[in-house]
């Protein structure tokens, strides 16, 4: 076998890379034959309802509850049509070709800007009737109904052709919200950390705080008063342990509480003996969307430990966010806005590199702090 020069090799890598990338599309084989297209994924969407519904929050590998996208509805055709932003209104970060960001600029269009968006993987974990329809190309594909249930008396609620069709239950969908509607779903969340997810009655209140390795008591408000400053270290970073040295993260020690009585007859009692702090990510959700003048609000029902269900591996896994709301290919972008791709033929690759790049490695922890307890 000849040799090979490896600086001869290396130069041109990338690029031969990226043709063989496009030759495997083009041909559909690999794994890339079993990826659903990314305007069908963006189609997997998850819009709460009046109707209770139970959820359970899937987190992203990086374990993040958010993936963060640019977009902005545009109207086209008599309708409107969302388009995903490529550059995030010329970010520097993400210096790629955007034809949305481009007609914004063109045309003088502030409406053309992309707005944030963010999107979570959610399990629904309800009944739903899977209905076959056919599509104007004679292709098969499937719609979702969801079941409504019985009534007080056993009956069905679901309409009668329903029975004719397979019924499944949980599906795998994704849930974008805007900023405020983010911030309120985050205060909600917030809320559900302050209860005992124990007796679900109870709140929980922090009265020391423990070392994880060697179970030293640290700080403990019932023998001295915890000052502020303190207690934020203790709360949020690392520390070294007074007795074993170790850099660790103190552990909160919790006690449930409850209210009983109210105005001037309230007052504050023991609570369970085993209280237990919540975690969005262990627990399920029943949630409804309630219209309040123009704002929609996600008010929680409540909540449980979760279930132990039977469903294949991958719905328990997020989505890649990355293929279907981080870049829109450039021709659609342009179809949806009903205007013309205005980049050549180059362009797409540009885009196309930008997401296969591997992303920065992550910086290595601070050296714990030294607090004097």
């Amino acid at each position: 076998m000849t040799k090979v020069n490896w600086e001869s090799f290396h130069k041109d890598h990338q690029k031969r890379k990226q043709k063989l990338l496009s030759k495997k599309k083009n041909k559909g084989g690999g794994d890339s034959a079993f990826q659903p297209a990314p305007w069908a994924e963006r189609m997997k969407y998850f819009k709460p309802t009046e109707t209770p519904t139970r959820v359970r929050i899937i987190l992203n590998k990086d374990g993040s509850q958010y993936y963060t996208y640019y977009s902005r509805w545009v109207k086209s055709g008599g309708g409107s049509r969302n388009v995903i932003s490529n550059s995030w209104n010329g970010d520097p970060e993400r210096n790629i070709p955007c034809a949305l960001y481009y007609y914004a600029l063109e045309e003088e269009k502030p409406e053309l800007l992309a707005s944030p968006n963010y999107s979570m993987t959610i399990l629904v974990l309800e009944e739903f009737y899977k209905i076959p329809k056919t599509s104007k190309s004679g292709n098969t594909y499937f719609i979702y109904e969801r079941s409504l249930g019985e009534d007080l008396h056993g009956r069905s609620l679901d309409p009668p052709e329903c029975k004719d069709y397979e019924k499944i239950f949980g599906r795998k969908l994704h849930w974008s919200m805007w900023g405020t509607q983010k911030k309120q779903f985050d205060e909600s969340l917030g809320e559900l950390t302050e209860k005992c997810g124990h007796c679900k009655e109870g709140s929980l209140m922090v009265f020391a705080y423990t070392c994880p390795k060697c179970d030293h008591e640290i700080a403990n408000h019932k023998v001295s008063p915890i000052e502020g400053e303190e207690e934020d270290i203790l709360r949020n970073t690392d520390i070294v342990c007074p007795k074993c040295d170790e850099g660790i993260r103190a552990e909160s020690q919790f006690e449930c509480i409850k209210q009983e009585g109210y105005g001037r007859r309230a007052k504050w009692v023991p609570g369970c003996d085993n209280p237990v702090a919540v975690e969005p990510c262990t627990i399920d959700l029943t949630i409804k969307c309630t219209e309040v003048g123009k704002n929609r609000l996600i008010e929680i029902l409540e909540f449980d430990n979760q279930e132990e269900i039977d469903l294949p591996g991958y719905m328990f896994e997020p989505f890649d966010f990355d293929r279907f709301f981080g870049q829109m290919s450039l021709e659609e972008q342009a179809r949806c806005m009903n205007r013309e791709n205005p980049f050549d033929d180059n362009a797409q690759s540009v885009v196309d590199k930008f997401f296969m790049t591997d992303p920065d490695k992550e910086d290595e922890h601070s050296s714990p702090r030294e607090i004097p307890f």
